[in-house]
């Protein structure tokens, strides 16, 4: 296996939840500036430091907002534009970084630029673990609340242990050349993707867990802008603890 990651970044997603709870948004949440910065340069960031060959970041059709900012890096980066749905977007900047010069042997770290609070020292410790394995992983956290399975959305059928479950975060990190056979192989079999652990796993595939911090969440609310704002702005003071 190869010794060379790539990162890629999802910044193509048009935020629809978010921008309903911020009426006066007219810009993508990736856009959004947060302490300084737009959400996807703190979530291109936290990159800035590890070993990485090259990056691709997607982006909307549409889009005209990324060629403005300045998104620089200590490793090649390309821009990109993204599908109408996540796997599509992930295979399209597979194959964008195959075309920059990536390998298929080749390690592909797939972020979401909304995960703007990930901790470069999660981001090492999944590397570390999926390289000295060989073997690819994601992210996770354990979860703490009680989990209720509902049929209708409107009242509850059982509760759902809890011991044994995860919730799923990103990066996740994958042979570039399996993953991307992977979600070929979901499309053709109209296999629903909703990470590329879950293209993984129809293969066949155990991807490993590494536990990451807990405020590594997806922004997808306005009501969250409070909580991340504070932990990046505590992040910007003290660093990557």
């Amino acid at each position: 296996m190869s010794q060379r990651i790539h990162l890629l970044l999802l910044a193509a997603g048009s935020g629809q939840r978010f921008a309903a709870g911020m009426k006066s948004l007219t810009i993508p949440k990736q856009y959004v500036s947060i302490a300084g910065q737009t959400v996807l340069e703190h979530s291109l960031a936290a990159f800035q430091n590890l070993p990485l060959a090259s990056a691709v970041i997607t982006h909307s059709a549409d889009d005209t907002i990324i060629k403005r900012l300045n998104l620089a890096a200590p490793f090649g980066l390309t821009l990109t534009v993204g599908g109408l749905s996540r796997a599509e977007s992930v295979r399209l900047g597979l194959q964008a970084l195959q075309q920059a010069g990536a390998d298929e042997a080749d390690w592909a770290l797939v972020h979401d630029a909304a995960r703007c609070c990930v901790l470069e020292k999660d981001i090492q410790a999944l590397i570390d673990v999926c390289v000295s394995k060989n073997r690819g992983g994601l992210l996770v956290n354990t979860i703490h609340d009680t989990l209720k399975f509902s049929r209708d959305g409107f009242q509850v059928d059982k509760t759902i242990c809890r011991d044994q479950m995860f919730a799923a975060l990103t990066p996740q990190m994958f042979p570039l050349g399996d993953l991307l056979a992977a979600l070929l192989e979901a499309d053709e079999q109209g296999t629903t993707i909703t990470d590329e652990s879950s293209a993984m796993e129809a293969m066949g595939e155990q991807p490993l867990m590494v536990e990451g911090d807990a405020g590594n969440i997806k922004l997808t609310r306005a009501e969250q802008l409070p909580q991340v704002e504070s932990f990046l702005s505590n992040k910007m003071t003290k660093g990557d603890d």
